[in-house]
């Protein structure tokens, strides 16, 4: 019986062409029997990784090459290529990792999904789980017309900045990632003898050959902008790949789960993403846009969390926003810069207005069922709360963050339980168009997604329509008919993000509430 059937020599392990009909099977690699290729070519160029990893049939654990200098023979971590046949189940096995490129790399660049290839190291089960969506890859989405440029800011290096009026919610840029990778790395070969920083390091050194071999499979001149890409991390200790990753990296674990339930929770669970353009985005404390991984098309996608100006900076926040000057100029040391936004520089009377925020935001954590059946409470009481809140933080310039995005949904609850469908309406839709794009909407046709909107704003009607007015009926509370309003909309003005911000040198990228660094340890 040969060792690789001919249904396995069926899919080339390079390009990951099928073979056609009246084709013969593709040729094996001559030492596993296991690798399969389309052409002299494609083996060649997969050689690079396949070289690493290549082993004859039956070796014993201890006889097969180590793609690690670092990473002992008979470890039992497995890194490996993708075998395109076989199927791995639903299950996602942290315990064995496999490299490939989605969509796949063809050795005639020619080939080559115009809309870019990103180098995936996925555990055991991502694959199946990634292509199991519907319709992947989808499209990238495209702004509506070009919308940022990259160029040098005084006292920060690259930057984004808008080369025309944007919207709230528009996208600015969409893009594969160079770099799909667990965003933790557990190391499994680190002796308990030794100092801890000692340890640390094998651990740091084990990470960083996973890097290194995926940037050895990488398309030339992604290989070369992923170096171009700052390090933020070097002062400490961080090898050179993994302080690129860490520094530029996006959170995608989220994302990522969403499509495979079984990803483990905790660090395991964390996965990064590293773009090109988006790691040019600098830091605000007062952010203007977010960054999203969207699984479905495999992109990062930039969206605006308000109105922003032609020639304004677009940033993101490296950091939790809602922490006083102090505590984040603090947390931003790791990226070997100090902000100078607005916030930063105005300190006293912001840190003042960020303390209110997080004073009241736990508001937002109580069920609205509480009030809508207390007939102790005003109906206005927890319309002042949420309306305060949101001048608290648009005074603040945080539009970008989830609390500023809940508030508005919590309004639009408490607006219909008074039966005030203007105001209802009113939050539902901005706080559901500013969600949709962001959660994988931006593949509707617009009219779907107004319609999407829309539903989705009357359906909160229907939950809620009355209920505080049915509850309190007869309390003597003052209940409001037909949509008589005794409050305005938010009031104050809506913060911008301060200019200068950012990394001092490079890139300028780091982690946000949607970024991640990548962290490494030993078991």
């Amino acid at each position: 019986m040969p060792l690789v059937d001919a249904s396995h020599r069926s899919v080339c392990f390079q390009c990951h062409r099928s073979k056609a009909d009246y084709e013969q099977p593709f040729s094996i690699c001559s030492v596993c029997k296991r690798a399969s290729y389309c052409s002299k070519e494609c083996q060649k160029k997969h050689w690079k990784v396949h070289k690493l990893l290549c082993q004859p049939k039956g070796s014993k654990p201890g006889e097969r090459p180590n793609p690690s200098p670092h990473l002992p023979a008979d470890s039992p971590y497995v890194v490996a290529e993708t075998d395109p046949n076989v199927h791995t189940g639903d299950e996602i096995r942290t315990e064995e990792l496999r490299f490939c490129c989605l969509p796949a790399s063809f050795a005639d660049p020619s080939k080559n999904d115009p809309e870019g290839i990103t180098e995936c190291i996925l555990y055991v089960g991502l694959k199946e789980a990634i292509f199991a969506q519907l319709g992947f890859p989808r499209p990238l989405p495209c702004p509506i017309s070009p919308a940022h440029r990259i160029k040098s800011i005084p006292g920060a290096g690259l930057g984004i900045v808008a080369s025309r009026d944007i919207k709230f919610t528009e996208l600015i840029c969409a893009e594969r990632p160079l770099l799909l990778a667990p965003g933790a790395y557990m190391a499994r070969n680190v002796p308990e003898t030794g100092s801890m920083a000692t340890r640390q390091q094998l651990a740091w050194q084990e990470y960083e050959d996973l890097i290194q071999c995926a940037l050895n499979r990488m398309l030339p001149k992604n290989r070369e902008t992923f170096m171009s890409l700052l390090n933020s991390h070097s002062k400490l200790g961080t090898p050179p790949l993994v302080g690129r990753m860490r520094t530029n990296g996006f959170n995608a674990g989220k994302e990522m789960k969403s499509i495979a339930p079984t990803m483990p929770e905790g660090d395991m669970g964390r996965y990064t993403a590293v773009g090109s353009t988006l790691s040019r985005l600098n830091h605000s404390c007062s952010p203007n846009g977010h960054v999203d991984f969207d699984p479905g098309t495999l992109s990062l996608q930039l969206t605006a969390m308000r109105d922003i100006a032609a020639g304004e900076q677009i940033t993101i926040s490296y950091c939790d926003v809602f922490l006083s000057q102090a505590e984040r100029q603090k947390s931003l040391k790791r990226f070997d810069f100090t902000c100078t936004c607005r916030s930063c520089k105005n300190h006293k009377h912001s840190d003042k207005r960020r303390a209110q925020i997080n004073a009241n935001k736990s508001i937002l954590d109580k069920s609205i069922f509480d009030w809508i059946e207390d007939p102790t409470l005003s109906d206005d009481y927890l319309e002042k709360k949420y309306l305060r809140l949101l001048d608290l933080m648009e005074q603040e310039g945080l539009q970008a963050s989830t609390t500023y995005a809940t508030c508005k949904e919590m309004l639009a609850k408490v607006y219909a339980a008074l039966g005030d469908p203007e105001r209802s309406v009113q939050y539902a839709t901005e706080f559901i168009s500013s969600q949709v794009p962001r959660r994988g909407g931006r593949w509707l046709p617009p009219e779907a997604c107004t319609l999407a909107v829309d539903v989705t704003a009357r359906s909160w009607l229907d939950q809620f329509w009355q209920k505080r007015v049915e509850s309190c009926s007869g309390s003597g509370s003052g209940s409001r008919f037909g949509g008589a309003s005794g409050s305005g909309s938010a009031s104050g003005s809506e913060g911008t993000s301060g200019s200068g911000s950012g990394s001092a040198s490079g890139s300028g990228s780091g982690t946000s509430s949607s970024r991640q660094a990548g962290s490494s340890g030993s078991r």
